[in-house]
């Protein structure tokens, strides 16, 4: 579902740009192994299942989204890796990455190259506060923060 909602408000980004032909490529960052694998495999499934119902339907004006997995084992030096390569690949969307740890040091790369990052399950407050605090408009989050998940939970 958190798949769906990332998919669906890249989309509504990119129907201010242009239409190309060339497909659109999403990349979907997160635990593809390792001992984390399964959220992994959520993200992927999840990402995959709404590209083919878009693209089912005909895209997004005209062009089929395509996907590009890359895997961070949720380790920080390994995340920066694959933020350099997606941003080197000039993808402009991130579904990704899952573990905070993960996400906050590869939200800089992000940032610095404007490619818009959306997280579905980090949830340490330092990556939405930095990125804040830092002016950077295009990392955001999903999931709902550690501060506030105890508030929610038991009022």
């Amino acid at each position: 579902m958190k798949s769906i909602l990332i998919i669906s408000t890249a989309i509504g980004l990119l129907m201010g740009s242009a239409a190309r032909a060339e497909d659109l490529t999403f990349a979907v960052a997160g635990p593809l192994t390792g001992p984390l694998a399964t959220i992994g495999d959520q993200f992927k499934q999840g990402a995959q299942a709404a590209a083919d119902a878009i693209n089912a339907k005909g895209g997004v004006l005209g062009r089929q989204i395509k996907l590009q997995l890359e895997d961070d084992q949720c380790d920080p030096k390994q995340a920066v890796s694959v933020a350099n390569r997606i941003v080197a690949a000039g993808i402009q969307f991130v579904d990704g990455h899952a573990c905070s740890g993960s996400s906050i040091p590869a939200s800089a790369v992000y940032a610095e190259s404007g490619t818009l990052m959306m997280s579905p399950a980090s949830s340490n407050p330092v990556m939405t506060d930095d990125a804040a605090a830092k002016g950077w408009t295009n990392i955001m989050r999903l999931y709902t923060r550690d501060d506030a998940q105890g508030a929610f939970i038991g009022p």
